[in-house]
């Protein structure tokens, strides 16, 4: 595409992707699957509660795609801090600022709990499980457990994991590699990933391996690089990209439809589904990016709904299992006493999903806005490039 043609991603006085409100929409998209999935259970009494089950399962997708918002956003704050001689200290103060303070506090109450209010066998495995999750190795944990481990309020953790290891690595190679060469290292990348998903499902591995490790989900970090390294320059994606990401779409509801569950259980389905996610999701996001700003698109990722959740979704993210945890413990027996069936299910997903939104509140208000205020004074020393805002239409 001619300069001439190239429309601008997102509107001049917008520039700053990190606070764009489409973008706040697709993390609203992204923690709202990841809500239903783990909310949602409805007793299978009629055919139709089993449908709701089955596709609340598919909330495992969310992940998926802030995997991709995560790449993308996190790839232009490296190119903008490429040229700053203290990128380094720039780059890890910020974001050990916006996510430690929330995850060890989150840590220690779900910890707490464990240890005060749930059988032994929880006990010995939460203190096995302390050393991983303060190094942000829970996901190897997760890998080498049985596939039936379950900690509950600690178990969703392991995708802080991946993604805090991917960025250990990944800052050096964006800063290293050349920005016009960048988008093609992200796909290497990206398709590292796929093979090793497909070897470990033709080894016949058990699937909630490949969902779990950093090597095997780093396609969708990579998807978002790509589209990063592609604004970086200039580039659009292939005109192919979008039909790809069309057929993506498809196969993945194909494979989902015939292994017959919104999360795969079998190796294979599981290889595939994780492979397609990140293709379906990085054409969201370029949906997103090459919309009009008056876009049906863009006025529907806007919604004040979508932005709320997006703003609030780190916190949303850690705090949610632990109340749906507590309140069915504490709760259900007596719902299934004065509200039994359906209805009292649905009472206690709603009370999670208000509790969960106000102590996301209480924690963005008590802890993250501290931090907020203490990343402002992580500056980079010298000028943003202007190359890392290039537009691609």
């Amino acid at each position: 595409m001619a300069a001439g043609q190239q429309r601008d991603i997102v509107p001049k006085d917008r520039m700053d992707l990190t606070r764009d409100h489409a973008l706040d929409g697709l993390r609203g998209i992204a923690i709202v699957l990841v809500l239903v999935m783990h909310t949602l259970h409805f007793e299978s009494v009629r055919p139709l509660w089993s449908w709701v089950n089955s596709m609340a399962k598919a909330g495992w997708m969310g992940v998926d795609l802030f995997f991709v918002l995560s790449g993308f956003l996190i790839t232009r704050v490296l190119l903008e801090l490429r040229e700053a001689p203290n990128r380094l200290s720039v780059f890890y103060g910020r974001r050990a600022l916006r996510i430690l303070p929330s995850y060890f506090f989150y840590l220690l109450l779900a910890v707490t709990m464990l240890l005060l209010f749930t059988a032994p066998k929880h006990v010995a495995l939460t203190r096995e499980m302390l050393p991983w999750l303060l190094l942000f190795l829970q996901n190897f944990h997760a890998a080498l457990s049985d596939p039936g481990t379950n900690l509950g309020p600690l178990s969703h953790l392991w995708s802080l994991a991946v993604e805090e290891q991917f960025y250990i690595l990944w800052p050096f190679v964006v800063w290293y590699v050349r920005t016009e060469n960048l988008a093609r290292v992200a796909l290497g990348f990206g398709m590292l990933a796929v093979l090793c998903k497909l070897l470990l499902a033709a080894l016949n591995a058990a699937p909630h391996i490949s969902y779990v490790l950093t090597l095997t989900r780093m396609d969708g970090f990579a998807a978002g690089a790509w589209l990063a390294a592609g604004l970086a320059t200039g580039c659009p994606p292939p005109r192919w990209f979008k039909p790809l990401a069309w057929l993506a779409a498809l196969l993945l509801l194909a494979v989902l439809v015939i292994d017959g569950n919104g999360s795969p259980k079998h190796a294979w389905p599981m290889a595939l589904s994780l492979s397609l996610t990140p293709l379906v999701f990085a054409g969201w996001l370029h949906g997103a990016l090459s919309s009009a700003p008056d876009s049906r698109l863009r006025r529907v990722l806007g919604q004040p709904v979508l932005k709320f959740f997006g703003r609030h979704s780190y916190a949303l993210y850690l705090v949610h299992p632990g109340i749906s945890i507590l309140l069915l413990q504490l709760l259900m027996p007596l719902l299934r006493v004065w509200v039994p069936g359906n209805t009292g299910r649905l009472i206690l997903i709603l009370l999670t999903w208000l509790l969960s939104i106000a102590l996301s509140l209480l924690v963005d208000r008590l802890i993250d806005a501290p931090a907020r205020r203490l990343k402002q004074r992580l500056r980079a020393a010298g000028p943003v490039p202007q190359t890392s805002r290039a537009a691609f239409g």
